[in-house]
């Protein structure tokens, strides 16, 4: 057993103690845990993708984007861009 399985045992099995919460009482544990799967998934994580608006963002960071004024700006650039070919009469 690592030393922060360890950890994890021995503040389980004190039942007398006051009741902490496990993130805390974990909490090198859970930080080596996370540094060990950012190190393996590196690559996954950092995939950067193209936004319909022309911006390159990180996957995970995707539905933050389009919160953003950036993005909503653009959306709303198309939308009047969409009336404006709508409301055209073609003479043809």
């Amino acid at each position: 057993m690592s030393d922060y399985e360890t950890e994890s045992i021995q503040n389980t099995t004190d039942s007398e103690e006051e009741i902490i919460p496990y993130y805390i009482a974990n909490k090198t544990s859970i930080s080596i845990q996370k540094k060990d799967y950012y190190k393996k998934n590196r690559d996954k994580i950092l995939v950067k993708v193209k936004c319909e608006c022309g911006r390159y963002i990180s996957k995970n960071q995707m539905e933050r984007h389009k919160r953003t004024k950036v993005h909503q700006q653009y959306l709303d650039f198309l939308n009047k861009e969409k009336e404006e070919n709508n409301n055209k009469i073609n003479f043809d």
